[in-house]
């Protein structure tokens, strides 16, 4: 994890190599499948790899996989594993009669035969182990590290009202962690000195819209890719994990507007999702922070 290197054409080819053999078929099935009845694999490419392949070998049946990264409902399906240690897969197939009972499958990753995405080395950090604060000086014209905006409006920090470290619900020893110590992991720290684990998993893909929006790095400069995706959070949230105007707590789901190795800027709309709404009606809440020593 020394490097942030993308994917190479040899592992992508390698990996669909793996999936020629998984197919679908139209049989109709109006029946649920026992689980003993499902044909699925989980291996690695070798033993300890982090090279994951799932494979549902059932025809007629569409997969549903969840794993620590996210979810597919690929036949087969290529998951380069960002972390040593347990990986864990659930599988259900969906048929004519319904859903199946869930089959768990865990395969064992010992080492990195293979470059992890580079998304995972900006949040966690080249050595596993990332801490995030609120940003001090997050700059752009805006109002604060935490506030409202106009959804795609405001393409970065909030300015149309904010608050700064030391304000009321801006702790400065509230912070987050990611890591990726057997898992993709994520705490939040709180201010009275409690903790709530999660995990973390990406959604790269962005509507055009959302790409052709114009953010800022906190020095000023263009991103040059607009909104990048988005970022989902399990079992926690984010410090003063709130919606602006009263609309209640955040949801697990976060746009990413900015992000580097050493900021992030997360963003959720309110009310409605109509990014630069015309009417100037929509609403968005953002939360800006920096790598821990970012001054």
């Amino acid at each position: 994890m020394n490097k942030i290197l993308l994917y190479s054409a040899a592992v992508l080819s390698l990996g669909l190599t793996s999936c020629l053999q998984a197919h679908v078929t139209d049989d109709p099935m109006g029946e649920v499948l026992p689980a003993d009845g499902l044909d699925i694999e989980v291996t690695t490419d070798k033993p300890g790899s982090n090279m994951v392949i799932l494979k549902c070998n059932t025809p007629g049946v569409i997969p549903y996989w969840e794993t620590p990264t996210g979810k597919s409902t690929r036949m087969c399906d290529t998951i380069i594993a960002p972390f040593t240690g347990d990986f864990k897969v659930t599988f259900v197939g969906l048929c004519g009669g319904g859903a199946s009972s869930a089959i768990e499958k865990t395969v064992k990753i010992e080492r990195f035969d293979y470059e992890i995405d580079p998304w995972y080395v900006m949040f966690a950090g080249e050595t596993g182990s990332k801490k995030w604060v609120w940003d001090p000086n997050p700059g752009r014209g805006g109002s604060g590290c935490y506030g409202s905006g106009g959804y795609g409006w405001s393409p970065d920090v909030p300015n149309w009202g904010g608050y700064n470290v030391g304000d009321e619900g801006i702790y400065a020893d509230e912070y987050l962690v990611f890591d990726l110590n057997g898992g993709a992991n994520v705490t939040l720290h709180r201010h009275d000195g409690t903790e709530q684990k999660g995990t973390f998993a990406f959604n790269k893909s962005v509507s055009s819209d959302r790409a052709a929006l114009a953010p800022c790095f906190r020095n000023g400069e263009p991103t040059g890719q607009g909104w990048l995706g988005s970022v989902t959070l399990t079992g926690t949230t984010v410090p003063n994990g709130n919606l602006e105007w009263g609309e209640g707590p955040a949801r697990p789901e976060f746009e990413i507007a900015v992000l580097s190795a050493d900021e992030m800027v997360l963003i959720q709309y309110m009310g409605s999702p109509i990014l630069c709404d015309p009417n100037w009606a929509t609403g968005s809440t953002h939360w800006c922070f920096v790598r821990e020593g970012v001054e």
